[in-house]
């Protein structure tokens, strides 16, 4: 995105061939122009620069109430300008649900967070694929924190066994983020 921006500039200040005929540059004057471009570069605020999400990755929680037969949870977290959560869930055919619920969940949590960004959605789905993407969300209103919390109740429907599954995926872009 620099280099666009500063090749862009040097075509714009760039000046037309019968302007350098007349009065030839000194290497001097453009190596005070670009040092002076690159120190404008480096002071620009932090809010106009590219997020980073740090995604939570792939959460887990998985129940095997008997030889060969297992449940699997998953959950992943990734705020930023496009937040992005999901969830995956896989169960042998003899596992029934008794429910299912996630929660996907983003914030600021930072001075000058404009508010923007927060969402809260909850979604009883079972056992089930659920992926979802916001925004965008520029600055101020970038959410750093997001959350994906999935809770399910199975069954093992030859046992009678109940077990409950929980994971809590947490993304976060900087800064502190609370559990």
């Amino acid at each position: 995105m620099v280099q666009v921006f500063v090749s862009n500039l040097l075509i714009i200040f760039t000046p037309p061939n019968s302007f350098l005929r007349k009065k030839p540059l000194k290497k001097s004057r453009i190596a005070i122009v670009l040092l002076t471009l690159s120190g404008v570069l480096l002071m620009a605020p932090a809010s106009i620069l590219p997020v980073h999400a740090f995604c939570s990755g792939n959460v887990q929680d998985s129940w095997t109430p008997r030889t060969g037969v297992t449940i699997t949870i998953v959950g992943n977290a990734c705020p930023g300008i496009f937040p992005q959560n999901s969830t995956t869930c896989t169960r042998d055919s003899s596992i029934s649900i008794d429910n299912g619920t996630v929660s996907f969940i983003a914030f600021g949590n930072y001075p000058g967070y404009g508010g923007g960004g927060n969402y809260n959605e909850n979604f009883g789905i079972g056992c089930a694929n659920l992926s979802k993407t916001y925004g965008p969300f520029y600055s101020p209103n970038t959410p750093n924190c997001g959350y994906t919390e999935y809770t399910v109740n199975a069954r093992d429907t030859v046992t009678g066994q109940t077990h409950q599954l929980y994971v809590l995926a947490v993304g976060q872009t900087r800064g502190s983020c609370p559990y």
